[in-house]
């Protein structure tokens, strides 16, 4: 995006800036459904994980939802979510920082790191509450 020219010119904070709000109006505007049905029409779910990935992001998207919450072990629902670019942010939670850190490479993805999974119960509202309070929902 940004030129060596432009990235290490005269004002390289400013030419960033301007960059990284032209990259937050360009998907505002991106019309998420229409995105979704294209995926889906070209990618076929061939496995019951990638039918629910696919089903996740057709409801966010019918219910508007600001977050996917995606609790994993090796990441791949998480990416099989990501693969179909939803509007909302998905955090990936997980008890591996590996796979904290291989969500910086997945499409509008946020690791989180808990410490276990054990108290199920009330791992979803602790989720949403910390989620909450920092604003994305």
């Amino acid at each position: 995006m940004l030129s060596g020219e432009t990235a290490g010119g005269k004002y390289p904070i400013e030419a960033c800036t301007v960059m990284s709000k032209i990259c937050f109006e360009a998907e505002r505007i991106l019309d998420y459904k229409k995105i979704y049905y294209r995926i889906s029409h070209l990618v076929k779910p061939q496995t019951e994980g990638e039918m629910l990935a696919s089903l996740v992001c057709q409801s966010a998207l019918d219910q508007n939802a600001a977050l996917i919450i995606c609790y994993t072990e090796t990441g791949k629902t998480a990416r099989q979510i990501s693969m179909y670019r939803p509007k909302a942010k998905i955090v990936v939670c997980t008890d591996k920082m590996d796979i904290v850190r291989n969500t910086n490479l997945m499409r509008n993805a946020i690791g989180y790191f808990i410490p276990t999974f054990s108290g199920r119960e009330n791992l979803l509202k602790r989720t949403i509450n910390v989620f909450r309070d920092s604003g994305f929902c």
